[in-house]
């Protein structure tokens, strides 16, 4: 997989999305951007035309007409034929959908939007994978709609039925036509059709001159890698090694990614093997194990070594052959290695042996082997960390007791080493999990009392309070984590010591106390789930907090007044982006937003119905833009746009509303800005 490119991930439906795992709490009109987030997710599909303006004698000839259905009072109007074809398309019940279409075609030929049927017709044909019929469609489409909006649309689509029934002359001109008309953002993907195209035909040089095209035509740097890898491809596939390396060549001059330069430079050892060229295969099979060794193009260049018999260490061999998965035969190179001359990496060595044994689920020796290390190599580096690893084999060999004790006998044995906070912090969190929370708060006590200055300190005495509280011993609790404010007043947990310290006093009925420690957390931390957490349980308890009114949100008198209304969610949106009044419109697209490439980009893939390179593109512009609550809100609302969302998915009732507030719940974030971004999560 090329990991140089930006991950994509697409957008998903429920708790799926939402990258954050704290818990959620509804914003006041949230449920408008949820309900545009939903559209995004099932409603990305292209627009469902514009209107022309030019009759249409009848129906396409061959065409079956929809017979009106007998025994109903009111024959539907034909408007209502072309609206059930696009329902049905929007369902992916294409069959339906001609049925519909083409009974709209035969009864208002001349209607303004039978030019528009006829183009969904083609679409629906497509979509079934019926190109003779889609060519007919699209071809008497363009012929009798000269003028209309989407004849380039239609251009690339016809293209598409006549490459896939390999009319290849057909094909390459209606995809120029499309380049001459078309989008210019996806004039890189239309290149790349020519030189599949132009491959079929066995026409190296146009091939090449359309990839060349695809390069030079590509909006960013990431898709002008993917163009060289495939033709990187197309060169391997004719063997045309020196064509193949000088594209992969090309991309590591640029790739960032350890991982993606890894696979390119293995690709490319294959290509220079193949010219003879053998030191230059050598190096690239050599850099791409020192990239990324745990990748599965270090472990396809460690094969071309062996199997050319090239010197690899057995070391290295065994690393890399460990971090594939490959156990066994790491083990072999690694007893290989340590049957050796005595030197560095042996403890390592024993370390991955150990950890490949237990990828074999060889509990036993693995369990041997990391007392091999602990008990032969007490200097070596990889001595300490042999303690977790040791544990670790033990819980999975279900010995969590055993695993305690080991951890147990390390704390005992070096209580002062570096290694002993991260043994401590183990240590507890297993004995949490043994429920035996009162040893569990002496350690984490005792990780703080010995290493002050250590990152999880501030952790531990939380979680120790935590553990005390568990244990119904208040006053402990309440003392730890007073503490740890005391300590760490700047520390990443302080929100959550205060949330708890507040807990704490009021089950010791110390109310003003609780108020206190509570309406510290809302005014040092107010979007925080602390802060949020914090007003709930004052509320619960009858205690009056002071809250900023834009942090208002379920618990405050703001969200008393909220109806559901959009005008509600963008006065509401106003207190938060603070606008003013300066600006009138927030609905309004941001022109940063429509001069974006990718949403260009996003925008001429949905009208083609591509959705997978359309979701490409307007991920990239949602990551963008996602911390600005203001063009979340644009973006959300620009997806309930008939031109973005056919129209029949564009109408949400009462129940709807309540289904995007029960959605909202489960994505809003701590604080109104985060329940906006949560839309596009």
């Amino acid at each position: 997989m090329n990991t140089d490119y930006p991950a994509f991930a697409p957008l998903r439906l429920g708790g799926q999305t939402c990258r954050h795992r704290r818990p959620a709490l509804y914003c006041p009109g949230q449920w408008l951007l949820f309900c545009a987030a939903i559209s995004i997710l099932l409603g990305l599909l292209a627009a469902p035309g514009f209107a022309a303006t030019i009759p249409l004698e009848s129906a396409p000839a061959g065409l079956t007409v929809m017979p009106t259905p007998t025994g109903t009072p009111t024959p539907l109007a034909p408007a209502d034929w072309l609206r059930e074809g696009l329902r049905q398309q929007h369902n992916g019940n294409h069959a339906a959908a001609r049925a519909a279409f083409t009974t709209f075609l035969s009864r208002a030929p001349r209607d303004p939007q039978a030019a528009d049927a006829l183009f969904h017709l083609g679409e629906s044909f497509q979509a079934d994978g019926l190109h003779t019929e889609a060519i007919t469609a699209f071809e008497d489409f363009l012929r009798r709609a000269p003028t209309h909006a989407r004849r380039a649309d239609a251009q690339f689509h016809l293209g598409q039925a006549q490459q896939a029934l390999a009319q290849w002359e057909a094909a390459r001109s209606a995809y120029q036509d499309y380049l001459k008309n078309g989008s210019p953002w996806l004039a890189y993907d239309v290149y790349q059709r020519l030189a599949e195209i132009a491959a079929a035909q066995e026409q190296p040089g146009a091939v090449t001159a359309a990839y060349q095209a695809a390069v030079s035509a590509a909006p960013n740097r990431v898709l002008a890698l993917r163009v060289r890898e495939q033709w990187a491809a197309y060169a391997t596939g004719r063997a045309d090694f020196a064509g193949a390396l000088a594209q992969l060549e090309a991309i590591l001059t640029v790739a960032q990614n350890a991982p993606y330069q890894a696979e390119m430079h293995a690709l490319a050892g294959d290509a220079a093997w193949s010219l003879g060229q053998r030191a230059a295969a050598e190096k690239h099979w050599r850099t791409a194990i020192a990239l990324a060794p745990s990748s599965s193009y270090a472990y396809q260049a460690l094969i071309r070594l062996v199997d050319n018999d090239l010197p690899v260490d057995a070391f290295t061999r065994g690393q890399v052959d460990y971090e594939n998965g490959a156990y066994q035969p790491a083990i072999n190179a690694l007893e290989t290695f340590l049957a050796g001359q005595p030197g560095e990496r042996r403890g390592a060595a024993l370390a991955l042996s150990a950890r490949s044994y237990q990828g074999l689920e060889n509990y036993p020796a693995a369990l041997a082997t990391w007392d091999r290390l602990l008990n032969s190599y007490p200097n070596d580096a990889a001595w300490a960390s042999a303690w977790l690893g040791k544990a670790e084999t033990q819980r999975f060999a279900n010995n969590r007791s055993g695993a305690i004790a080991t951890l147990r006998t390390f704390v005992q044995r070096f209580p002062k080493h570096a290694q002993a906070p991260d043994v401590l912090l183990e240590l507890a969190r297993q004995l949490e999990r043994s429920e035996d929370y009162r040893s569990a708060a002496s350690y984490q006590a005792l990780l703080a009392d010995s290493f002050p200055q250590h990152k999880a300190a501030a952790n531990a005495l939380l979680r120790a309070g935590i553990n005390r509280y568990r244990l119904n011993e208040v006053s402990a609790a309440v003392i730890l984590w007073q503490r740890g404010l005391k300590d760490y007043p700047a520390a990443a947990e302080a929100p959550t010591l205060r949330l708890w310290l507040g807990k704490g006093l009021l089950a010791q009925r110390k109310r003003s106390e609780a108020l206190t420690a509570w309406q510290a957390v809302v005014n040092q931390a107010p979007e925080s789930y602390a802060g949020q957490r914090a007003r709930t349980l004052a509320l619960q308890a009858g205690l009056a907090l002071t809250v900023e009114a834009r942090f208002l949100g379920e618990t405050g008198l703001l969200s008393q007044s909220d109806d559901g209304s959009r005008a509600f969610a963008e006065r509401w949106l106003r207190t938060w982006a603070k606008t003013g009044s300066g600006v009138t419109d927030l609905a309004r697209l941001d022109q940063r937003i429509g001069r974006d490439q990718d949403w260009q980009r996003g925008q001429a893939y949905l009208a083609l119905r591509l959705r997978g390179p359309a979701l490409e593109a307007l991920e990239l512009v949602r990551t963008r833009y996602w911390n600005d609550p203001l063009l979340v809100y644009q973006l959300a609302l620009a997806f309930e746009e008939p031109g973005n969302v056919p129209p029949e998915c564009d109408q949400r009732g009462a129940g709807d509303r309540a289904g995007a507030r029960q959605v909202g719940q489960r994505h809003a974030d701590l604080h109104p800005a985060a329940g906006l971004s949560a839309a596009f999560r």
